[in-house]
């Protein structure tokens, strides 16, 4: 390339590379009052009530839509877990999800969990990893939260998202 072609390129690649950190800087902006305002809104919602089973619930419907297509709570008693919540942003396929995830395999997967999640700390799964019935939320990604209190596993949230919508290291 001649010498002002070389500098025009270069004089456009730093534009693009401008727009596009202002881009990323723009969408982090909007995540965090997004994270923020899930924050307060959990607070809120939690401060009103002891119901461990509305609490649970009300879990999944915060989670839902906002941060995941469909999540699900098990609750665990010596790690043995017992659904206690689900939520579908698509109330159609609710009857579904709590059907696969109450049988055998979505009762593996909960107890699985449970014990993977000993350590507290959040664990990702691929979608595959769920009960071949749930075949839509099969080709998604799926987080599993512990849910501590005093230092005891209590439960296991589960949030799954559709394909091509993966979590991030924010969400997690």
């Amino acid at each position: 390339l001649a010498a002002d072609e070389t500098v025009l390129m270069r004089l456009v690649g730093e534009r693009i590379g401008v727009i596009m950190r202002d881009d990323r800087a723009r969408a982090a902006q909007i995540r965090s009052r997004g994270s923020l305002a899930l924050l307060a809104e959990a607070s809120e919602m939690f401060a009103g009530t002891l119901d461990v089973q509305l609490a649970m619930t009300l879990a999944t419907q915060l989670v839902v839509p906002r941060f995941a297509r469909w999540a699900a709570v098990w609750a665990t008693y010596e790690y043995v877990p017992h659904m206690t919540a689900v939520a579908h942003a698509d109330e159609v396929r609710l009857h579904d999800l709590r059907a696969a995830l109450s049988g055998a395999e979505g009762v593996a997967l909960a107890g699985h969990q449970s014990r993977e999640l000993i350590g507290q700390r959040p664990n990702l799964l691929h979608g595959s990893e769920l009960p071949t019935e749930l075949v839509e939320e099969r080709a998604g990604e799926v987080l599993a939260l512990p849910l501590v209190a005093r230092r005891r596993l209590l439960g296991v949230l589960v949030a799954g998202r559709p394909a091509g919508d993966t979590f991030g290291s924010d969400d997690v």
